[in-house]
C-alpha cells in the first residue's frame, strides 16, 4: 500500500474514533448542533437538558454570534435556572409542542424574561425563537 491510501485511512480511523468520542460524551455532539444551528440561523442557539429529576432545564450547548456573549449567558442562567413548564420554552417542553416565531422584538423578548434576566437578555439581542422539544 503506498503511502496515500495509508495516509488516508488512517485519517479515517482517526475520524471513527473521534465520532466515538463523541458518541460516549455528549457535551461536543450538543456543541457542534449548537454552533451549525446559530451559524445557519444567525442568531442564539440554546440547548438544553432536562434534570434527571424532571424539574430544571439544564443548559448544555449554546451558540451566540459573538463568543463574548456565551459566559455571560450560562452566568445567568447558573445563578437563575429555569424550570420547566416556565417561560417559553419551559411550557414548550412540558407541553411537548414546537414554536418557531421567526421574527421577535429583541426589547420585547428582555421585557417578558424574569427581572433577573433582562439585562443580558437584551445584549443576546436575540431576533427569532425556535423551541423544539426533543425526546430521548
Amino acid at each position: 500500500m503506498t503511502s496515500a491510501p495509508r495516509n488516508r485511512l488512517r485519517a479515517l480511523i482517526e475520524a471513527l474514533h473521534e465520532v466515538g468520542e463523541l458518541a460516549l460524551t455528549t457535551e461536543p455532539l450538543l456543541d457542534l448542533v449548537a454552533r451549525r444551528l446559530g451559524e445557519e440561523l444567525g442568531d442564539v442557539t440554546l440547548i438544553s437538558l432536562v434534570s434527571e429529576d424532571g424539574v430544571w432545564m439544564r443548559p448544555s450547548a449554546l451558540f451566540h454570534p459573538d463568543p463574548s456573549m456565551v459566559a455571560s449567558y450560562y452566568a445567568m442562567l447558573a445563578a437563575s435556572p429555569a424550570r420547566v413548564g416556565e417561560g417559553r420554552a419551559g411550557q414548550a417542553l412540558q407541553q411537548n409542542l414546537a414554536i418557531y416565531v421567526p421574527r421577535v422584538d429583541p426589547e420585547e423578548v428582555s421585557r417578558s424574561s424574569r427581572p433577573e434576566w433582562r439585562e443580558t437578555t437584551r445584549a443576546l439581542n436575540v431576533h427569532s425563537l425556535l423551541i423544539a422539544p426533543i425526546g430521548a
